[in-house]
């Protein structure tokens, strides 16, 4: 089709890609005497009608969009090629690779070109997701991420483009269920026909760490579905961070709009010993506390406090410490005061060693009830350490820097979990919805990703 005419306008020159019956061109406007793109649609062999469903979509939507960062829609008429018909759309050429292009040249990038990248990406995203209705893309991937080349420390101007796959609103996809986007770069929802512009940050979190690494999401390793890409990237722990909240496959998880991923990226660069707190977040914007929750907690800009109350007695406590605790401490105290009273010290210490098992159990039962009753923990986090304050029986403290903290929800053992490479940090909580509430409560405010463990 090289040297081809469409529409007596445009002459097809290169062609960049097939997909189906899709094909996509550099051709020349020889009215204007400009470069552009066309995009071909043929009703051929390789036809089938979700193509046309995506063309006619794609076409639509970039009508509509107007952003330095994404081609511009020039023109779209019917077309017939070797007696196929056909639709042709006609857009900006940008004359710039693509970032898998680059990457597949030996291009490397160091943390502040990832910045500089997300950014321009992120302010892309969030002209196209505040659109009403939004308009998610739903295929990002380095291959659709075009990038001019460095100019002194900047990395280069990045564009989106290809917007065949694109949705408008956050709905199912389609009732065929057919998956739109591409392995490694798609996140779990999307497996499901479901998408929101939380997708289209999974599948940008996925192209950034394809940049850092080198390697394609699918051959990196993975746990629960988590991208396990640290051991392959030289980066800081905040920016490390920020990825996996970006690729949480828990999509209530993830970060849920492109303006507050700009804000929590800008912020984890601005810190480079501690990750910032969620100050400047709106306290609407945190999770409502479960009505029958105890557990108090107190936050600043600087500073968060926790305190999980006692939990109060288990009924089986109750029955135990009646029928077993109390009577067998009133036996002891007896036998003791007894043992002292009659003198017979020998014979009365080779009874109580005999009775030994009874006296544990008696003093575990009563030591339960005591804890149920009266054990308070106090978490504090500030800018720079984690302070436990546990109170029973005294008073302890531990203390420990959360640089490099893990924060973990684990369902086994029903408690959230701030891990350091010193120390844990266990919040017991009572109910799954208290474990969800907490969890969600401290990823916002500490700007770390939640990890699961079921």
């Amino acid at each position: 089709m090289n040297g081809q005419i469409l529409n007596d306008r445009y002459e097809l020159q290169t062609r960049l890609s097939k997909k189906g019956a899709r094909q996509t061109y550099i051709a020349k406007d020889l009215t204007t005497n400009q470069q552009v793109i066309i995009k071909v649609l043929l009703f051929g062999t390789d036809f089938e009608w979700q193509d046309h469903k995506l063309f006619e979509r794609g076409a639509a939507a970039l009508k509509t969009l107007s952003f330095p960062g994404i081609p511009q829609y020039l023109d779209y008429f019917d077309i017939e090629i070797d007696q196929h018909q056909g639709f042709a759309q006609v857009q900006t050429y940008i004359p710039a690779k693509s970032l898998q292009d680059h990457l597949q040249a030996g291009r490397t990038f160091s943390e502040n070109d990832i910045h500089q990248l997300a950014l321009q990406l992120l302010k892309i995203l969030q002209y196209l997701h505040q659109r009403q209705p939004a308009v998610i893309h739903r295929d990002i991937k380095p291959s659709n991420i075009l990038l001019e080349d460095r100019t002194g420390n900047h990395v280069g101007q990045a564009y989106l483009v290809d917007f065949d796959s694109v949705k408008t609103g956050a709905t199912r996809s389609d009732y065929t269920m057919t998956i739109v986007g591409t392995y490694g770069y798609m996140p779990p929802e999307q497996f499901s026909g479901n998408a929101s512009p939380a997708s289209d940050l999974y599948s940008l979190g996925a192209t950034l760490i394809y940049t850092a690494t080198g390697k394609h999401p699918a051959d990196l390793p993975q746990k629960n579905m988590h991208i396990e890409f640290d051991a392959h990237v030289n980066l800081t722990q905040h920016l490390v961070a920020w990825l996996k909240w970006m690729t949480n496959p828990n999509l209530e998880s993830r970060l849920d709009s492109a303006a507050r991923a700009m804000q929590t990226l800008e912020k984890s660069n601005q810190e480079t010993v501690t990750l910032s707190p969620q100050s400047s977040l709106d306290s609407s914007q945190l999770p409502a506390r479960p009505t029958s929750s105890r557990i108090m907690v107190s936050q600043t800009n600087q500073v968060i406090e926790i305190v999980i109350p006692s939990r109060g007695v288990h009924p089986i406590l109750v029955i135990l410490f009646i029928f077993i605790g109390a009577p067998m401490s009133g036996i002891l105290m007896f036998a003791v005061i007894g043992i002292l009273t009659s003198g017979r010290f020998l014979s009365g210490l080779l009874s109580l060693i005999l009775l030994l098992p009874v006296i544990l159990i008696t003093v575990a039962i009563v030591t339960s009830v005591a804890r149920s009753l009266f054990h308070q923990v106090q978490l504090r986090i500030d800018q720079h350490n984690i302070t436990e304050t546990d109170k029973f029986i005294g008073t302890r403290h531990r203390v420990d820097s959360r640089a490099d903290v893990q924060l973990v929800s684990d369902k086994k053992i029903s408690c959230v979990l701030l891990k350091t490479p010193a120390e844990t940090f266990a919040l017991s909580v009572t109910t799954p919805e208290e474990l969800e509430w907490l969890a969600q409560l401290l990823s916002q405010w500490l700007q770390l990703p939640i990890q699961y463990c079921e």
